[in-house]
C-alpha cells in the first residue's frame, strides 16, 4: 500500500498526443480489409524518423518499435510497406518468436511468442530495443492457450501487458477484427469485452460510407483526454511505389463522426426510428395508466392511432421492469399491466 500523500502527480505522457498514450495499452479495432496493418506500419515509419504525426507536422525525437505480426511476413510485406511509408528499418525490429522448453518433452520449442507465458521475453525484447512502440497485430495470434472469449482468463494477462508498458514506458498497440453483429463500438472488437476495458484508448478504422476510398479514423474510447475528433486518409499508389506497396495520404482535416455513427447508422437500426419508440412508450403507459388491459385490446387501439403491434411489442420488451404481462389459466388471454413501482411520468 501507499499511502496517496507520498505520490507525485505527474501529467499523461503520449506517443501520438491526444491519441496513442505512452506506456499504456491503446486498441485498434476494424473490420479485415480497412486498412489496420497499413496504418499501423505508417505509425511505426513516423515514429521511427520522428517526422510529426498527421495532425501535427512537428518534429519529434524518433524511437525504436517493435513488432509482434501474426499474418503478415517481414520480407514481402512489412519490410516493403515500410519502405514504402519512409521508415528507418534500423530503427524497427519483428519478434518472430520465442524459444522455450516444452514441460512435455523437455525439447527445446521455437513458436509465436504467447503474452500469458512469454511476458519476460516481451520485456526483455522492449528493454533491449528502447522501444517506444510495441504493435501486436492482431493480438488474437498471441494469447496462447487462453480463451480471448473469457474476462476472467483473459484479464491476468492484460494486467501483465499493462504493467509491462507502464514499466518500460512503451505504448502497446493492439489490433483486432470487429465482430460481424452490430452493437455499441466499444462491444464490438473480437473476443472478451476485456480488450476495451483494459485499454485505455480505442480506435476504430472503417471505410467511408459515402466514398470507399477513403479511411476514416475514429475514437471509440479514450480515458486520459478530452475527445478528440476522427482522421481520415486515402490509399495512394505511384508507379515507384516499393513492391507496388501504397502509401497512406493523410488529409489535413478532422473528422467528427464516431465509430458509433458509422458502425450503428439510425436508418440501419433494426425496428422503427427513433422517435417512433418513443412515442410506443409513451403511448403504452399512458393506455395502461387506469389498470391492467389484454394485450389484443392495446394492439387495436395502437393501430387505429398508427403504432403496429410490432412496434409495440418492442415498447413493452424496452420497458421491461415497467410493464408486465400475465396470462390468466392456460388458454386465457395475455394482459399488460403497470409494475407497482412506476417512475411518475408512467402514470396519471
Amino acid at each position: 500500500m501507499r499511502n496517496l500523500s507520498t505520490v507525485k502527480p505527474k501529467p499523461v505522457s503520449w506517443l501520438w498526443p491526444l491519441r496513442i498514450p505512452a506506456g499504456k495499452v491503446s486498441l485498434l479495432i476494424g473490420h479485415p480489409g480497412q486498412g489496420k496493418s497499413l496504418l499501423t506500419l505508417d505509425i511505426a515509419a513516423r515514429l521511427s524518423k520522428g517526422c510529426g504525426w498527421p495532425d501535427n507536422g512537428a518534429p519529434f525525437e524518433p524511437g525504436g518499435v517493435i513488432l509482434l505480426s501474426g499474418e503478415d511476413e517481414a520480407e514481402d510485406t512489412i519490410v516493403p510497406r515500410l519502405l514504402a511509408a519512409g521508415a528507418d528499418l534500423s530503427r524497427i525490429s519483428v519478434m518472430d518468436g520465442v524459444q522455450y522448453r516444452d514441460p512435455k518433452t523437455h525439447a527445446l520449442t521455437f513458436s509465436l511468442a504467447e503474452l500469458d507465458r512469454d511476458m519476460a521475453a516481451v520485456r526483455e525484447a522492449v528493454a533491449r530495443a528502447g522501444a517506444k512502440l510495441l504493435i501486436i497485430d492482431p493480438v488474437s495470434s498471441f494469447v496462447g492457450e487462453l480463451d480471448d472469449h473469457r474476462n476472467a482468463e483473459l484479464r491476468g494477462m492484460l494486467t501483465g501487458l499493462a504493467a509491462m508498458a507502464r514499466d518500460s514506458g512503451c505504448a502497446v498497440l493492439c489490433v483486432s477484427h470487429l465482430r460481424k453483429s452490430g452493437g455499441l463500438a466499444v462491444h464490438q472488437a473480437v473476443g472478451s469485452l476485456a480488450y476495451t476495458a483494459a485499454a485505455r484508448a480505442v480506435w476504430c478504422l472503417t471505410r467511408d460510407p459515402q466514398n470507399p476510398e477513403r479511411r476514416l479514423l475514429l475514437p471509440v474510447k479514450m480515458n486520459l483526454a478530452r475527445d478528440v475528433t476522427g482522421l481520415a486518409f486515402t490509399l495512394e499508389q505511384t508507379p515507384d511505389a516499393v513492391c507496388g506497396c501504397p502509401q497512406l495520404a493523410w488529409e489535413s482535416g478532422s473528422v467528427t463522426m464516431t465509430a458509433d455513427d458509422i458502425l450503428n447508422p439510425e436508418d440501419k437500426k433494426p425496428g422503427p426510428p427513433p422517435v417512433e419508440r418513443d412515442e410506443a412508450r409513451e403511448w403504452l403507459c399512458i393506455a395502461l395508466s387506469n389498470g391492467p388491459r389484454s394485450a389484443e385490446e392495446l394492439f387495436e387501439e395502437a393501430e387505429a392511432v398508427g403504432i403496429s403491434k410490432a412496434t409495440l411489442k418492442r415498447a413493452k420488451e424496452e420497458l421491461r421492469g415497467v410493464i408486465k404481462a400475465s396470462k390468466t389459466g392456460f388458454q386465457g388471454p395475455w394482459t399488460w399491466g403497470l409494475s407497482k413501482e412506476v417512475h411518475p411520468r408512467y402514470t396519471k
